[in-house]
């Protein structure tokens, strides 16, 4: 009987891994068809149509002709402007507002609570986001890319369910030692929410990271879209970035032509995606503990 258990643990151990394996080949495998694409000679891509495991010949063409692009920085610099202000701003508003639900002695934490929780499920539209940000003189600005996704719901509640379950010992020492609400918040809760903060903040950092479509409806300069903008511009448009060389400068014709798109438009995937992956390890330490705290008590 024990040496059934024991095979029957190590089939199921050896299909368990050979799943997970498939599945993390499903997910690389389209990003690495990506990067060896940008890498591929547009020559040789045209000939064979595609690229297989590896590239097809050997060539940085691709990225030299997206560092030619001038307004490139000016899109990583925006871009980063963004995710810095946003992220920033939604824990702040996240502690501030969970740490304030939280407190049994706020008489409106029941009905706050509700009300927020009502906008998960209920939102207004785009039409009147449109209109509010549009009465509000929204457009063009930095904070039309910032203020509308820094009120998090989902970010809140966790934040309070997280606070609640700190021991009550070290609020009513604290009480007793003279700190109000905000030293109470910064000095002692923060302190002690490590995991969750960072957490958080890569998962604020993504979503503004890969944030277009605000861009798209309020940002009417150029020069203020995100990194996003212009990827969406290679491709949906299918154009070749302007200050790049034309198609008769590079002595090339038909397939060729879109081949360097292609490669070219690869490139550019693998500038945008490669910052926020190494953002990452910075976070691991903390992520795994934050990803289950918070959850899901009360």
């Amino acid at each position: 009987m024990k040496s059934r258990r024991i095979n029957g643990d190590s089939v199921f151990g050896f299909a368990n891994y050979a799943l997970l394996c498939a599945m993390l080949f499903v997910m690389l495998y389209p990003f690495w068809h990506v990067v060896m694409t940008s890498f591929s000679d547009i020559k040789a891509l045209a000939e064979t149509g595609n690229v297989g495991f590896l590239p097809k010949g050997l060539s940085l063409r691709g990225y030299r002709e997206l560092l030619l692009y001038d307004r490139l920085p000016r899109y990583f610099a925006n871009t980063f402007l963004y995710l810095a202000l946003g992220t920033a701003l939604r824990l702040f508003i996240s502690a501030i507002t969970g740490f304030a639900i939280s407190v049994n002695r706020f008489f409106a934490r029941k009905f706050v609570t509700i009300a927020m929780v009502v906008t998960m499920f209920v939102s207004g539209g785009l039409i009147p986001t449109y209109m509010l940000i549009r009465a509000l003189n929204g457009f063009n600005t930095v904070w039309v890319m910032v203020v509308p996704a820094a009120l998090d719901v989902y970010t809140c509640i966790v934040f309070k369910t997280f606070f609640q379950q700190l021991p009550g010992e070290l609020k009513d020492a604290s009480a007793i030692d003279g700190a109000n609400d905000l030293v109470m918040l910064f000095r002692i809760v923060l302190p002690l929410s490590k995991a969750l903060l960072a957490t958080f903040a890569i998962f604020s950092i993504v979503g503004y990271w890969n944030e277009w479509f605000s861009a798209l409806l309020y940002l009417r300069k150029a020069e203020m879209h995100p990194i996003q903008m212009f990827l969406r511009s290679l491709l949906v448009n299918m154009e070749t970035m302007k200050s790049g060389a034309s198609a008769t400068s590079m002595n090339i014709t038909g397939t060729e032509v879109l081949m360097n798109l292609k490669v070219v438009r690869s490139a550019s995937i693998v500038v945008t995606t490669l910052p926020i992956v190494l953002i990452y390890p910075f976070f691991q330490k903390h992520f795994a503990k934050g990803i289950m705290v918070g959850s899901l008590k009360g």
